[in-house]
């Protein structure tokens, strides 16, 4: 898998921490940053979380065929 570089991108552009992030959508911040670097993708209740969060969509986010 490839680097999520639109995830890494949205959450730094609202000025968020991965801790932040992990702790929103529920995850250890290991698991959030497992998701930025593509090793694993989010299951869909986090992945609507992580939407909710960073007010986006999935496609917006590297996840467009997931959801």
């Amino acid at each position: 898998m490839t680097h999520n570089k639109a995830l890494s991108n949205k959450r730094k552009e609202k000025k968020l921490s991965s801790k932040d992030v992990a702790n929103f959508v529920e995850v250890h911040v290991d698991t959030y940053r497992r998701w930025e670097r593509g090793d694993i993708q989010p299951s869909l209740g986090h992945l609507r979380k992580l939407c909710e969060m960073l007010q986006t969509t999935p496609e917006e986010i590297g996840f467009g065929g997931y959801a």
